[in-house]
């Protein structure tokens, strides 16, 4: 009996190791709400990447309908909004600034007000 729950400790193991811990990580789901000050006249122009700001996990998954991904382009919005008012650098004093943002695979999206930097 012993060498039968031996063989079947190694074939979980083998199972886990293959599939990169698949069976594990799958009922730990995690999202993130990504930010970033852009350029208002070239979003791919980055003036200042503030990574991930909010996030959930949870065991049975965190769905697109969770608040910190529903809320993601405000938070954004309002980091953005900080920043430009009191940490931009005066090399963007001329630039339009505005919010982008993305809410893991759930929506991404710029913020509708257009920022200057220092006011």
């Amino acid at each position: 009996m012993p060498e039968v729950r031996f063989v079947a400790l190694i074939l979980v193991i083998m199972v886990v190791h293959q599939t990169d811990g698949w069976l594990l990580r799958r009922g730990w789901n995690a999202k993130n709400c990504f930010c970033k000050a852009v350029d208002n006249n070239n979003y791919g122009r980055i003036l200042k990447d503030f990574g991930s700001i909010q996030s959930c996990r949870g065991w049975l998954g965190c769905g697109c309908g969770d608040s910190a991904m529903i809320s993601c382009g405000t938070t954004c919005e309002a980091k953005v909004r900080s920043w430009s008012k009191n940490n931009c650098p005066s090399q963007y004093s001329s630039t339009k600034i505005r919010a982008s943002y993305s809410a893991s695979v759930c929506h991404t999206g710029q913020g509708g007000q257009i920022l200057s930097c220092g006011k």
